[in-house]
């Protein structure tokens, strides 16, 4: 039987006063719900991460668990230039979004760095 995928959480909308700084979220999960507490938590995580990009971003969490009940999650950040992307697996939703977040810090970390110091000075 396939299961329905369902939306856990929508982004927020932007305000008149922040309109440079929107950021929106979105959670999805395939097989499972999420608590209300790691709903709210990852909601949380998630406008903290957007926040931290160095320009406007859409986030997207999704995780999928399998028969055995192991999860598999992925973690898309599209901002206005560029396109980042992680993928975990293992038993519980909060540790691997923990890793998903590591990473795609570290890859947007990674690229400020060679963005800045590739930029000649004429």
């Amino acid at each position: 039987m396939m299961a329905t995928p369902s939306v856990s959480a929508l982004a927020k909308s932007p305000t008149k006063n922040s309109l440079h700084d929107v950021k929106s979220y979105r959670i999805e999960t395939f097989r499972f719900v999420l608590t209300d507490e790691e709903e709210w938590d990852l909601s949380q995580q998630l406008e903290h991460l957007a926040s931290a990009m160095p320009e406007e971003a859409s986030v997207k969490l999704s995780f999928t668990m399998d028969e055995d009940y192991y999860f598999r999650g992925t973690l898309s950040v599209q901002t206005m230039s560029r396109y980042y992307q992680s993928t975990e697996e293992g038993l519980d939703p909060m540790e691997i979004f923990g890793l998903l977040e590591e990473d795609i810090l570290n890859k947007v970390s990674r690229w400020g760095y060679r963005n800045h110091y590739s930029r000649r000075v004429s």
